[in-house]
């Protein structure tokens, strides 16, 4: 299984794919896509390698808001997030894309390191979510384990897990 490292941009423009692309490409696979089609076709793909997904809310076959809209109906990315980088500004687009879950509103022009610093740091969020979720899974089941022992009255088996269980939580 590859690792979970991707980043999915997606602009009708190849220049802004360029630009974007060159800001992520040293510490992320990138994958450029120019229409949303393209992007709904590769997450229901690749979904579990993304990492964030840059998104342009104006393109010609199928804007932005439609990407969202469709992978809000058919429960795409949930766990991805979404940045909208765009120059429509207005009000009413804004309020739509965060209702439909987008993280941040990045407006054009943007300044490179400020876009790429904002970005790396809901990735990073999302990553620590990841792993704690991971942990607290694995606690639960330690948990569990250490519930049945004891119901089966195997003191000394549970109070090995209990010791684990401590250990983990250090």
């Amino acid at each position: 299984m590859r690792s979970k490292n991707t980043i999915l941009i997606v602009d009708d423009l190849e220049i802004n794919r360029a630009i974007l692309g060159n800001l992520f490409k040293k510490n992320y696979d990138i994958v450029e896509v120019s229409d949303g089609d393209e992007a709904l076709e590769y997450l229901k793909k690749e979904e579990q390698n993304v990492v964030a997904i840059l998104l342009d809310l104006i393109m010609p076959k199928v804007s932005g808001i439609e990407v969202l809209k469709t992978m809000k109906a058919e429960n795409i990315g949930k766990d991805i997030p979404v940045f909208v980088i765009t120059a429509d500004n207005s009000e009413k687009v804004m309020y739509e894309a965060y209702e439909l879950g987008v993280k941040d509103i990045l407006e054009k022009p943007f300044v490179p390191y400020f876009l790429k610093k904002r970005i790396e740091s809901v990735i990073e969020l999302y990553k620590l979510k990841e792993e704690q979720k991971k942990l607290l899974e694995s606690l639960n089941n330690q948990f569990s384990e250490v519930l049945k022992l004891i119901e089966e009255n195997k003191i000394k088996e549970s109070e090995k897990l209990i010791k684990e269980l401590k250990d983990n939580l250090k």
